[in-house]
């Protein structure tokens, strides 16, 4: 159990952080958050995602959000 955050357990981690590539710290708050929030316990239900929006991030945005809404389909059905 952490003790600092005791119900950090309960909390499900999905973290999607939009930035550009060309910056030497890309995606570097969402990076962070994402490694915390696991370092304390949260659970992840879907990888990190990282928008570049000097990319095509509407696809990437749109094949993101297809993955992470079967993932959530998935859990409702399996609770």
């Amino acid at each position: 159990m952490n003790y600092v955050y005791p119900y950090i357990e309960l909390f499900s981690l999905q973290v999607f952080g939009l930035g550009n590539k060309t910056y030497e710290h890309f995606n570097a708050m969402g990076k962070y958050v994402d490694r915390r929030l696991e370092e304390l316990g949260a659970i992840r239900i879907h990888e990190l995602g990282a928008g570049d929006d000097d990319a095509k991030y509407a696809s990437y945005d749109s094949v993101y959000k297809q993955t992470l809404s079967d993932v959530l389909m998935f859990k409702m059905d399996s609770v």
